[in-house]
């Protein structure tokens, strides 16, 4: 499995270059420039830091840990936040970021709580009663893998279709593949439960042609339930709709 998983990260390094999406690196390189990150990345004293970089997974896969667990749950979000929302420790998000971009990471950064979305995760889990197989038996990904900073409409400059020899059809645009790629990552996995979070345009419920409830592939089948994301005053439907699912499955 981990070979497999692995090959996603060299696909994605193959693909993603200015050659293939030259309006998206010119609007980083320029947005970049504009906000003074420089050549750190960042500014002193501003949580936000420079745009380009791009996270597969923010948690360990539990059947590859030393002590290997069962993959039961998997949650996908819209896209990346930053992973420490702190001013003082700006340096610290970069580095978090481009080191996920290396392969599946280590450190689960749900439950390491720096965020306010893993905060929010962590705490509706615990509420329910389930925090063990969020710990222990949920991966954390997202359906869009790039950063877009602190406005989400980024999220339109990545619909650029490729401009790439390989890639010149349509379908192709960073969206797309990171839709593609995610339904076949989940596929492989094959949970119990996949909680997509976000319902806009651009929500994670986009996945499987917005199929909700029970979901027949070829490794198996898992159950999809649809999710209000925490984030600005989202928290106490997302508990809801996370404690139906978890209801649906007898947990």
């Amino acid at each position: 499995m981990r070979q497999r998983l692995e090959e996603y990260y060299s696909k994605f390094k193959s693909i993603y270059n200015e050659k293939n999406y030259p309006d998206w690196f010119s609007f980083v390189e320029s947005h970049n420039h504009d906000n003074g990150y420089g050549d750190q990345g960042y500014k002193i004293n501003h949580k936000d830091h420079e745009l380009g970089h791009y996270a597969i997974f923010q948690t360990p896969i539990p059947e590859l840990m030393d002590s290997p667990q069962e993959t039961k749950i998997i949650i996908v979000g819209k896209n990346n936040s930053w992973f420490i929302p702190d001013a003082k420790r700006v340096s610290e998000s970069l580095q978090i970021v481009k080191d996920l971009e290396e392969g599946i990471p280590s450190r689960n950064f749900y439950t390491e709580r720096e965020s306010d979305f893993a905060v929010d995760i962590c705490s509706i889990f615990e509420d329910l009663g389930a925090y063990d197989l969020l710990k222990n038996n949920t991966v954390g990904m997202n359906r869009i893998w790039l950063q877009t900073g602190p406005k989400s409409e980024y999220i339109k400059k990545m619909k650029e279709q490729s401009k790439g020899v390989r890639f010149a059809i349509e379908g192709t645009s960073l969206i797309d593949i990171c839709h593609k790629w995610t339904e076949e990552i989940i596929k492989l996995l094959n949970p119990d439960l996949l909680l997509l979070l976000g319902t806009n345009p651009n929500g994670a419920d986009n996945l499987f042609n917005k199929k909700e409830g029970y979901y027949d592939h070829e490794n198996g089948e898992f159950f999809i339930k649809h999710c209000r994301h925490p984030s600005v005053g989202g928290k106490p439907k997302t508990k809801q709709d996370i404690n139906l699912a978890l209801n649906k499955l007898g947990w």
